[in-house]
């Protein structure tokens, strides 16, 4: 499905603060539950939970996102249309500068003071 991907929790273990699942299972499950729970309840089934885990000297990381998809709003896709046509304005603007410059270099240049051909 393709839409706005909206990030329910994204933390690492060290940074996870207060908001950080308990150790227990039951206290997990509870917590995990009332994250699913703040997801839209059309949007649920597709919700994604990523656990990625890293072993090191230092000892262990957890890093937990839970994330999910939905359409985007009207006024997230006029906002999306704006910048593209911001990008495209940049870009042509920054292109004609080029070109200016080239022209300036190249119409004015050594053949063309000497009688040659373009």
């Amino acid at each position: 499905m393709t839409g706005k991907r909206v990030v329910v929790f994204s933390a690492g273990q060290s940074e996870g603060g207060s908001d950080w699942p308990p150790d227990g299972a039951t206290g997990f499950v509870a917590w995990f539950q009332g994250k699913i729970d703040g997801i839209p309840e059309e949007y649920r089934a597709g919700a994604l939970v990523m656990l990625r885990g890293e072993s090191s000297y230092d000892g262990n990381e957890v890093e937990i996102e839970i994330t999910y998809r939905r359409p985007y709003t009207e006024e997230e896709m006029e906002q999306a249309r704006q910048a593209k046509l911001a990008m495209w304005s940049r870009t042509r603007d920054a292109e004609l500068a080029t070109l200016a410059r080239l022209r300036a270099k190249y119409d004015n240049g050594p053949m063309l003071a000497k009688g040659g051909k373009r």
